[in-house]
């Protein structure tokens, strides 16, 4: 799990230098929207460079850049089920950087862990989730919360479990969900997105494990989720309560 650092680089160069919109004099300008309009004559192909375009923002900002660190116990503190949290670096990976591990595998084991620091209000984190354990139909189910500071809204993510018998069975609980709560007040959470349409499932019943990498950001007045198997990032305008710097519940 890492914090996102932003990397710009800015020339500020000659008015004359190539790509310069000089039409109508150096008083005329356009302001590009970045709509991706394949073969438009109007909105241009973008040829991107540790850059990306989001497409919900009609906007372009610049890629995560993400230093990948060793989690360790002692910056988490382990809320439940603390017998059965361990250190580990999952083969499937990379790069091989220490998870943090929850080994209780038996049916209807829950563990929860909260982090002593705080984060940027724009993290990225790898999970690795396995098969059902014996006795459960089902694979693990993981909530990730980004605890809001002083009076601010709280956000959770309820991630379901990644195996095809629930996405068959109960499409409901198939679909990732964004929840917002006030300080103290999680039993009255609501739902700020539902991502419909987009289950999350192993590739195949023998896959042994599941690897998803998960990003939120606020960017300005927009609260931005990216998700596996998702077509575009969820954006959500919060401007009135944007995610803020706070701990991390899993």
């Amino acid at each position: 799990m890492a914090n996102i650092r932003p990397v710009a680089s800015v020339e500020l160069d000659d008015p004359a230098v190539d790509g310069r919109i000089a039409q109508g004099y150096h008083h005329y300008g356009r302001n590009w929207t970045f709509d991706e309009q394949p073969g438009s004559s109007v909105e241009p192909e973008w040829w991107l460079a540790g850059t990306e375009i989001i497409g919900a923002m009609k906007a372009v900002a610049p890629c995560a850049y993400v230093s990948w660190t060793n989690m360790i116990l002692r910056n988490w503190n382990i809320e439940e089920d603390e017998n059965f949290w361990a250190l580990s670096r999952p083969a499937v990976t990379r790069p091989r950087v220490q998870f943090i591990h929850y080994t209780h595998a038996e049916a209807g084991a829950r563990g929860t862990i909260c982090s002593t620091g705080t984060f940027a209000p724009a993290i990225h984190m790898t999970t690795v989730r396995f098969q059902p354990v014996d006795g459960s139909s089902y694979a693990p189910q993981m909530d990730i919360h980004l605890l809001g500071n002083g009076d601010y809204l709280s956000y959770g993510l309820e991630l379901p479990s990644p195996c095809e018998a629930i996405a068959i069975n109960n499409a409901a609980q198939a679909r990732p969900t964004l929840w917002s709560w006030a300080p103290g007040d999680y039993d009255n959470r609501q739902i700020v997105a539902l991502y419909e349409g987009h289950v999350t499932s192993f590739p195949t019943m023998n896959t042994t494990a599941f690897v998803e990498q998960l990003q939120v950001e606020q960017i300005g007045d927009y609260l931005r989720v990216r998700l596996p198997n998702q077509s575009e990032d969820g954006v959500i305008p919060n401007a009135d309560q944007p995610l803020t710097r706070g701990p991390v519940r899993v």
